[in-house]
């Protein structure tokens, strides 16, 4: 996938989703909210059309394919704009999206397993079914696995039966509490060599398929196993093209710098006001963005610098 882009933006559609995963960044009551989108697909797009720039934009949520006209609003973008989707693929919308949505246009797309919602919903076979659609239909399609302390018995038992299937799991390292620990700095030695071997399995897998690309994804699990399992970076302070070349968008359509403190427009409104390329970071949102968007190596909580194999995306000017 080309990264001819002007600037990229990750796009929380909404909060809502048909799971419950116990490590979700969003509470039950926000992944249980009504979705109200703040304007129709055709006038969302509009916003980007009419920017007079070339957008990469990262749909996710809560799960997207549960956003009301997600199709459409996925066909009208990716006539002008390129996207890039993260979702639990368990909507029967996949497979229509694999019919109507060109994936010359769909830079990427990151499939959740989550493993205990799949288990315990009996929907794995859907999944693997869903994913297999989505790749052999020339989707750069791949597979990713949270790491919950709870995931690690399941990641085993159904390790092979999903990469007999040609959906191989991907581990990506845990962010949060558990058991009054914080993670992923809590991963005990054990933990951390199973993702490290089962990481390095995941990218022998998926290497033909990374080595058509002319970058890396913005969600690259590799960061996982080279930079996340040693705690997560620091970035604030440093050198950062968040606001000119990355923005991120709400369900409202507001536009901000990364996380929540720098506003600048809403995509209904038409407003936005692009930061200078470089300003130093002041917020934290996503570490898979602060790595590939902030200009010096950043460094783990060790205050020793963060090992990261593949390289950082170059920035691209406009």
């Amino acid at each position: 996938m080309s990264a001819s882009y002007d600037i990229e933006a990750d796009w929380s559609l909404m909060t809502t989703c048909n799971f419950r995963c116990a490590y979700c960044f969003h509470s039950n009551r926000s992944l249980g909210a009504k979705i109200a989108p703040p304007a129709s697909a055709e006038k969302l797009t509009e916003f980007f059309d009419n920017s007079g720039m070339r957008w990469h934009l990262h749909l996710t949520g809560g799960e997207p394919f549960h956003y009301p006209d997600f199709l459409e609003l996925c066909e009208r973008l990716t006539k002008r704009h390129v996207i890039s989707i993260n979702s639990n693929v368990d909507s029967p919308k996949v497979l229509k999206f694999v019919e109507r949505i060109n994936p010359d246009r769909v830079d990427f797309m990151n499939c959740a397993v989550h493993l205990q919602q799949r288990t315990q919903r009996k929907r794995l076979p859907h999944f693997i079914d869903h994913v297999t659609a989505l790749r052999t239909s020339g989707f750069d399609a791949y597979v990713t696995s949270v790491m919950y302390p709870e995931v690690f018995p399941l990641f085993r038992a159904h390790w092979d039966l999903l990469a007999s299937k040609g959906v191989m799991p991907w581990p990506k390292a845990f962010r949060g509490d558990y058991d009054g620990k914080r993670y992923p700095d809590a991963y005990n030695d054990a933990e951390r060599a199973l993702i490290t071997e089962y990481s390095k399995r995941a990218e022998a897998f998926y290497a033909d398929q990374f080595s058509l690309r002319d970058d890396r994804p913005t969600i690259d699990p590799v960061i996982d196993r080279e930079v996340f399992l040693q705690g997560i970076p620091h970035f604030r302070g440093r050198q950062c093209a968040a606001g000119h070349d990355l923005v991120r968008i709400n369900g409202r359509g507001d536009i901000y710098r990364c996380g929540g403190n720098t506003r600048l427009g809403n995509i209904v409104t038409g407003e936005f006001r692009r930061m200078a390329p470089l300003s130093p970071c002041n917020d934290h949102f996503c570490p898979y963005y602060c790595t590939k968007y902030s200009i010096a190596p950043p460094t783990n909580r060790t205050g020793k610098p963060a090992r990261r194999t593949a390289p950082i995306i170059e920035l691209i000017p406009v």
